[in-house]
């Protein structure tokens, strides 16, 4: 069957990875000068999560929305990414 979506969440993965890790770098950064607090950190990596959950639900909205398009147009659902290996 062919994949009729996008390479999207590959794509959105390396997103939330890079969002995730840079908000800690920049924390790591000012907390070696003195400039950051705990505190800081520990919010700051709580909105990069609910962030990295926001863009990762998007996918979900993402896929529901083709299949119901693709079953109005009596067509085969897509399902999950599938793996490129066999």
């Amino acid at each position: 069957m062919q994949d009729l979506t996008p390479n999207i969440p590959a794509c959105r993965a390396w997103q939330n990875i890079s969002l995730a890790l840079g908000i800690k770098v920049v924390f790591l950064g000012l907390g070696l000068f003195g400039s950051a607090t705990m505190w800081m950190a520990a919010f700051a990596d709580m909105g990069a999560n609910l962030l990295v959950v926001a863009n990762g639900s998007a996918d979900v909205a993402n896929l529901r929305a083709t299949n119901q398009s693709l079953i109005s147009n009596n067509r085969q659902p897509v399902s999950r990414v599938e793996s490129e290996h066999p």
